[in-house]
């Protein structure tokens, strides 16, 4: 019954004020009330050729950046809230016009740069900075570390 429903759904039709609905009216099923629910459906796009994502070492190592950002931020206990750990996605949007993954390829050393920048800047940055401590490690770094 439940299938009928959803194959047909295009010609559910709601006569009156009644609460009568009435599914590939005239002479079909008929019901008082008629509860339909859809699933949403998550599509996975792969990445366009020449974009940061696409390079699956590049693509590691700024989810790496990102979530050294992130983990700087929550260690900082003055700010409050999940802004604090979001708003590297809306700032990387601001400044490229699109997500990080969609940046293209020839632009990796730039935002490289650009989250290196990020990173320094949070109160945890600024005092391992001021220490001489290591923040980050860098993209050769990162590749060998996965190769090893």
């Amino acid at each position: 019954m439940a299938q009928v429903l959803l194959t047909n759904y295009q010609n559910i039709v709601i006569q009156n004020n009644s609460g009568q609905v009435a599914v590939n009216s005239p002479g079909a099923i008929q019901a008082n009330t008629l509860n339909l629910k859809t699933t949403k459906r998550n599509v996975t796009i792969a990445p366009p050729d020449g974009s940061v994502s696409s390079v699956l070492d590049m693509r590691s190592y700024i989810e790496y950046l990102i979530s050294k950002y992130q983990d700087y931020q929550k260690q900082d206990k003055e700010k409050t809230g999940d802004y604090k750990y979001m708003a590297i996605y809306n700032a990387i949007k601001r400044e490229y016009g699109c997500k990080w993954q969609l940046v293209l390829a020839d632009r990796f050393d730039e935002l490289v740069r650009f989250l290196y920048k990020k990173i320094d800047n949070t109160k945890i940055g600024r005092i391992r900075k001021h220490r001489d401590q290591k923040r980050y490690h860098s993209f050769d770094e990162h590749i060998q570390g996965k190769n090893a």
